[in-house]
């Protein structure tokens, strides 16, 4: 045991776990809509369940999907329809969020 190493409280390793999931998550939706429609058999319905998947993150992570939605749109215009499709039905539940 090293006598110079800081103890950590509970409070701190609670503080580190949060951060840690809340990194997780981030990466989490931002690889999710990147990969949205890579699969072209399926894409309508993985826009019906990545809108499913992500509307609890919309309040937290919102700006987060917002920002990373235009990004690909931006970059990968083969899928801007996709994301377009995906704002709209994030719209039907979302209408603040999709207005950002």
């Amino acid at each position: 045991a090293n006598p110079n190493k800081i103890k950590r409280t509970p409070i701190d390793i609670e503080t580190a776990t949060v951060a840690k999931q809340h990194k997780a998550d981030r990466e989490r939706i931002r690889r999710l809509l990147i990969t949205l429609g890579d699969d072209n058999k399926k894409v309508v319905g993985q826009i019906r369940g990545l809108a499913g998947a992500l509307e609890d993150d919309v309040e937290l992570h919102g700006e987060l999907m917002a920002d990373t939605v235009m990004d690909c749109a931006k970059h990968i215009p083969l899928k801007t329809g996709i994301y377009a499709a995906w704002v709209a039905r994030m719209a039907e539940k979302h209408k603040k969020w999709v207005c950002l």
